[in-house]
C-alpha cells in the first residue's frame, strides 16, 4: 500500500455556479490547452498502466456538476479519484465545491504543483492527495465523488469503483463518468440528467 501524501497547492479557482456563454468557453477552452500540452510532454514519463489524459467532455462534466449541487444547501466537498493534471478539480471549485483530487502517480502531483506556484488570489484551494484509490479508506469525507477510467485493467476498475462505493457514506453522491465498471446502481437512486449522463446517490 502506497503511503497517502497530502499536498494542499496553491491552486486557485473562483467560485462562481453560473459560468455561462463566452465566460464558460474560455474556462473550458484554458483546460483543454492545459491537458493537451501538459500531458504530451509528460507521456513518456508516466506508468503505462495509467491514461495520461481523460477524454469525458468537460461540458458534460459541468453540466453534471451543476445539476448535483443543488442538492446541497451547503459547498459540497468534491473528490476527482484519478485527477491527472487537477484540471477537473478547478472546474469543480469554479462552481462552488470544495475540491480535493486524488492520484497514485507523483508525476502529476509534481506538475500541478509546479503550476500552482505560479497562481494566485484569494480563490478556493485545491488539495492533491496522492494515494491509491483502491486502497485510500477516506471516501466517507466527501459529498461527491466522481471518476473516469484512470486505470486499464477492467478487473482493477471494477476493484476501485467497489472501493468507492463501500467506502462513501450513505448520501453521497456518486459520479461514475463511464458505467463499465459500475455494479452499485440497484443501490443507488439513479438521477438521469441528459441521455448517457447520470450520477446516484448512495442509500
Amino acid at each position: 500500500m502506497k503511503m497517502t501524501c497530502h499536498h494542499t497547492l496553491d491552486l486557485h479557482c473562483e467560485r462562481d455556479a453560473s459560468l455561462k456563454g463566452e465566460q464558460l468557453g474560455y474556462v473550458l477552452g484554458a483546460m483543454h490547452w492545459l491537458e493537451k500540452s501538459v500531458g504530451e510532454v509528460l507521456s513518456k514519463k508516466l506508468d503505462e498502466e495509467y491514461y495520461n489524459n481523460i477524454s469525458f467532455s468537460y461540458a458534460f462534466f459541468m453540466d453534471g456538476l451543476q445539476h448535483i449541487i443543488k442538492h446541497f444547501d451547503r459547498q459540497p466537498k468534491f473528490l476527482d479519484v484519478g485527477c491527472g493534471l487537477g484540471t477537473k478539480c478547478f472546474l469543480a471549485g469554479c462552481l462552488g465545491y470544495v475540491p480535493t483530487g486524488l492520484d497514485c502517480n507523483p508525476n502529476y502531483l509534481k506538475v500541478v504543483k509546479q503550476m500552482g506556484k505560479g497562481l494566485n488570489g484569494g480563490f478556493q484551494p485545491i488539495k492533491m492527495i496522492e494515494a491509491d484509490g483502491i486502497t485510500f479508506d477516506h471516501y466517507d469525507e466527501y459529498d461527491v465523488i466522481y471518476w473516469y477510467l484512470p486505470i486499464r485493467d477492467p478487473a482493477m476498475m471494477i476493484k476501485l469503483s467497489d472501493a468507492i462505493f463501500e467506502g462513501a457514506k450513505p448520501g453521497t453522491v456518486l459520479f461514475p463518468a463511464s458505467l463499465v465498471s459500475w455494479r452499485h446502481g440497484d443501490k443507488c437512486e439513479r438521477i438521469d440528467i441528459i441521455p448517457k449522463l447520470q450520477y446516484f446517490i448512495k442509500k
